[in-house]
Parts: C-alpha cells; structure tokens; sequence
C-alpha cells in the first residue's frame, strides 16, 4: 500500500509589516476587557487601513491600553499609560498626556506590524521604529521621489601616473 501524498499548503509568517498605512480613525474607549480593568483604566484605539500592493485594502484595529498596568519585556519599567503616551508622540501626536486631542492623528501615515497569535487570530501594532536613511544616496532618491531625472553617477577621475 502506498502513502497518500499531499501538498502541504505554503507557510504563512508570523509576523508581517505593513509600511503603507493610513489613520482612519481615532477616539478614546472604555476597556475592551473591563473584568480586568481598573476603574480609571480606558483605551485609544484607531482604525488603520493597511495598504499592500495587489490587495484590496484592509481596516485593522489597533489598542493603545491606558492604564496604571505595567508593560512587558522592554517595556516592564513604564505603565501601559507611558507607553501609550510615546507611542502616541511617534505617530506625531503633540499633546503628551492629553489624548483628548487623539483625532488628530486621523489622516496620519504609519506603519503596522501584525502577529498572530498562538490561537490563530491576528494581533496589529503601531511598529514605531525608524529606519534611519543612508546619507549616501538621499539627493537620488529624492530626485526619483519628486519624479526627476537622475543623471547616472559620474566615473572617478583617474589618479596621475607617478611614473610618467
């Protein structure tokens, strides 16, 4: 008897970043979770259409926890309240801890990196890490963004020969 042969279905990551992504809404919450909230405990949370080239796009949640909680990991020295505060500052929010202002943010650009859980569903965050820019090519690129022309690199000049 032979074995049955199947064709296992292509692995999906765990983790994928989004890069094109827009602010579509904003606002203040009640807990998600108020069995584990304290009183004073609310959320931000914002609507984030995802863009990704070839797909239509895609409105994904994203919660900000602002509570006396502490966070986890890097981030087991600050309150939930702090980290949603900085996160909030990376996104080009201005008004520190008053979030009350938080729909400015609709609009914005950010970037979105989502994990799935162990039980399957997806988990998105705000990635606020910034890749810093290679000085090098930055008048090239800038050119090519602006839809300019870029004229290509010029050869070096050859050295002198000592010996001639």
């Amino acid at each position: 008897m032979s074995e049955p042969t199947t064709t296992a279905a292509p692995a999906t990551p765990d983790t994928i970043y989004y890069d094109n992504c827009v602010i579509k809404d904003a606002g203040l919450y009640e807990p998600r979770f108020p069995e584990r909230a304290a009183a004073d405990d609310y959320e931000v949370g914002f609507t984030v259409t995802v863009h990704e080239d070839g797909k239509p796009d895609q409105d994904v949640e994203v919660n900000l926890e602002v509570s006396a909680a502490y966070g986890v990991g890097n981030n087991s020295s600050k309150t939930r309240a702090q980290i949603a505060i900085e996160t909030c500052g990376h996104l080009g929010y201005q008004h520190g801890a008053d979030l009350t202002k938080i729909a400015e943010l609709i609009g914005k650009p950010c970037r979105i990196t989502a994990k799935r859980s162990q039980k399957g569903y997806w988990n998105y965050y705000f990635n606020t890490s910034r890749p810093k820019v290679r000085a090098n090519n930055i008048a090239e690129r800038m050119a090519r963004l602006m839809g300019q022309q870029v004229a290509p690199a010029a050869a070096p000049a050859p050295e002198a020969n000592p010996f001639s």
